[in-house]
């Protein structure tokens, strides 16, 4: 069966390794980055749940005790009928919707939006012209995308941030992701970027901070409870003695 191939991270775009990946001329994408999950498939004939596709979150198969929120089912009854559809060599790489950080209108959830195309055989993500035709010719959904041309400069790209007409609130999305599919690092690898908005930026950092909250409070309640312990065996020997 095939094996998981965990998609790239997408590296904040400012970054010391990103200095080169956005030239003026080069020409790129600019698309909204949805907040939900990471899911993938590929088609494969040894794979027999689901039949003849292997379905994956970012980090483990999916299968069906394992279904990614729905993310199985979905593959079950809209990529397993068209199976023979799939260019073999393509992973189809996307998101899955399910409530996470940014709130989205309830008719989005539930639903697998393309965002990019790992090509087994040449070993690189294939440009969004791609994703998009593909995306077409098979029936599924794509992230919204706002351009697709000349990269200008900076200014180009921050007039995005934030922008979506699939938030429950307009606007309120969680940025963009900037793809020059030409551009390799010094290890011969693809690099995308993404520019978060600020509204994001402070809802991932309150997260951040009520998490390290509560794992403060939850050991410092493991530690007077240990010590109500002790105080208890002892108080508990001194009166059988």
């Amino acid at each position: 069966m095939k094996e998981l191939k965990k998609y790239m991270d997408i590296v904040r775009y400012g970054k010391p390794q990103t200095a080169e990946v956005l030239t003026p001329g080069d020409r790129i994408s600019i698309t909204e980055k949805i907040d939900g999950a990471n899911a993938s498939f590929i088609r494969d004939d040894d794979c027999k749940s689901p039949m003849g596709v292997s379905a994956f979150s970012r980090k483990k198969r999916v299968q069906y005790d394992n279904t990614l929120q729905g993310y199985y089912d979905w593959v079950v009854k809209n990529i397993v009928p068209i199976k023979e559809k799939l260019v073999p060599t393509y992973r189809y790489i996307g998101e899955w919707l399910v409530p996470h950080k940014v709130v989205y209108k309830e008719e989005y959830y539930h639903n697998f939006y393309l965002f990019s195309i790992w090509d087994e055989e040449t070993e690189e993500y294939l440009p969004d012209d791609l994703v998009i035709f593909e995306a077409e010719r098979l029936g599924l959904n794509v992230v919204p995308f706002f351009y697709i041309g000349e990269f200008k400069d900076y200014d180009q790209l921050t007039q995005y941030i934030g922008k979506s007409t699939m938030t429950l609130r307009p606007d309120e999305g969680e940025g963009i992701v900037v793809k020059n599919p030409k551009y390799k690092n010094r290890d011969q690898e693809q690099c995308f970027v993404k520019l978060v908005s600020e509204r994001f930026a402070f809802l991932y950092n309150l997260q951040t901070f009520v998490v390290l909250i509560l794992q403060l409070v939850y050991k410092n309640v493991l530690q007077l409870l240990h010590h109500l312990e002790l105080l208890l065996v002892d108080k508990f020997v001194h009166k059988i003695v």
